[in-house]
């Protein structure tokens, strides 16, 4: 009985044929297709339709239009076959999609804190924007996925909240000496403090001053102010404010045997520094480049790096 329906419908679409041109109907039918696909049903189930599209399409670029208007048919058969389960299917799947949803709404809210849980929030409303137009295929590939990394973002968190309490109200320094084997003169000292208060802003200043290569002098400072977090072994800081002091940059000229500067016009001036001014830049005035100072610092690489001073 299913063939005979099948049968009837290619030849009710047959009939049809004469009536509408190919180029219409195929971009109806591709219209239609395009709609199953962007809903995300399974590829099992739009495939017939797509093959048999595919196929139209290339029948009528060989002239072969009898052919080509066979296939539309099977086309538009195979689409509205996928149109038919899709309805079918939502009033059983979403609300089973519905419910793990849910059951990872009140997951979330148990298992995850601060960065973990903003993570865990964008993927749920991800999902629930799939959810409230009907797309429910998409949202369950997504709350597969979800599933799927559960263990591991749970893992992240505990991870998190056994170092945080190592990094809450601490104050950490690194400290660095470049020397030259054959040039005694090469002596810069570079310092760098990062402080994480317990009301979770951030502080870092980082300096370096002195001669750190034969030919280089450097005399610069930088401080950033912001918030931190964990995410699983990693401080996350996100700066706000950011200010760099003057800096100074001193070349050696091997013709002149003489200290100074390259400008511009690639000139060299001597007994003068390359200088920058000094400024601050705000989220409000210069985000862009603010963001860029912000820090992801892996708690190993902290530890074996800087010496913890309270």
């Amino acid at each position: 009985m299913r063939y005979i329906a099948y049968f009837l419908v290619l030849l009710a679409l047959s009939f049809l044929t004469a009536c509408q041109p190919f180029e219409k109907r195929e971009s109806g039918v591709r219209e239609r297709l395009t709609a199953l696909e962007t809903k995300g049903l399974p590829d099992s189930v739009i495939a017939p339709a797509r093959l048999a599209l595919v196929a139209a399409q290339g029948n009528k670029a060989r002239n072969r239009d009898g052919e080509a208007n066979k296939e539309l048919n099977k086309a538009l058969a195979a689409v509205k076959n996928a149109e038919e389960f899709l309805e079918k299917t939502l009033t059983t799947k979403k609300p089973e999609v519905v419910a793990r949803y849910n059951a990872l709404v009140s997951e979330t809210e148990k298992s995850f804190r601060g960065l973990h849980r903003t993570a865990a929030d964008s993927i749920l409303q991800q999902i629930d924007n799939w959810l409230k137009i009907d797309f429910v295929f998409r949202a369950e590939r997504i709350i597969q996925q979800f599933e799927r990394d559960l263990p591991r973002m749970k893992r992240a968190q505990h991870l998190a909240d056994s170092i945080r309490p190592i990094i809450n109200g601490s104050n950490w320094r690194f400290t660095e000496t470049t020397t030259h084997a054959h040039d005694r003169n090469v002596n810069a000292v570079e310092n760098k403090t990062f402080r994480f208060n317990r009301d979770g802003t951030a502080y870092f200043e980082e300096r370096k001053t002195g001669q750190s290569a034969p030919n280089l002098r450097e005399n610069w400072r930088f401080e950033t102010w912001g918030t931190w977090d964990m995410k699983g072994d990693t401080i996350n800081v996100i700066a706000t404010r950011f200010t760099q002091h003057r800096q100074e940059f001193w070349q050696f000229n091997e013709l002149t045997r003489k200290w100074g500067h390259v400008n511009e016009q690639n000139q060299f001036v001597e007994g003068r520094a390359r200088v920058i001014p000094a400024e601050t830049l705000t989220m409000a005035d210069n985000p862009d480049d603010v963001v860029k100072q912000n820090r992801f610092i892996v708690y190993k690489d902290l530890i074996d790096e800087f010496t913890r001073q309270r």
